[in-house]
């Protein structure tokens, strides 16, 4: 497990979609699978994840993003790849109220299922989301 500190980003794209834990996202072969979504209390949230090494004992590259009314935030995470914990921190929003991350996470034999969770600090907001890659052999 490794232990990484992020500052908040200027995001590159605008976030919407359902809310809650959004259904796994299915890339095939070595791609990139994305999904976004809000978070419990009006955030939104951003995952990509991209095995373009492909293969077992390569990486997967993961990035996400938060968007929140507020820069000053404190938000933990954790990046879990098929329900192990691979990296974990903990990040502010910048002033326009966003964060984003980026990090590599071992690929594993078969699909990934890589999942996001951050909490809000102080306001114990919630933001999960899930995508899957589907294994390259």
């Amino acid at each position: 497990m490794r232990k990484t500190t992020l500052t908040g980003l200027v995001a590159a794209v605008t976030l919407t979609t359902a809310v809650g834990l959004a259904s796994p996202a299915l890339a095939h072969g070595t791609g990139n699978s994305k999904a976004h979504g809000d978070c419990s209390m009006g955030s939104t949230w951003y995952l990509m994840a991209d095995a373009n090494r492909g293969g077992q004992g390569h990486t997967v590259e993961v990035k996400f993003r938060i968007r929140s009314a507020d820069g000053g935030q404190t938000w933990d995470w954790q990046i879990l790849d098929n329900g192990t914990e691979e990296a974990s921190g903990q990040s502010t929003t910048g002033s326009n109220g966003t964060l984003q991350g980026k990090e590599s996470v071992e690929n594993q034999k078969g699909p990934d299922e890589i999942t996001f969770q951050a909490t809000n600090s102080v306001t114990g907001e919630t933001c999960t989301g899930t995508v899957l890659l589907k294994g390259s052999h």
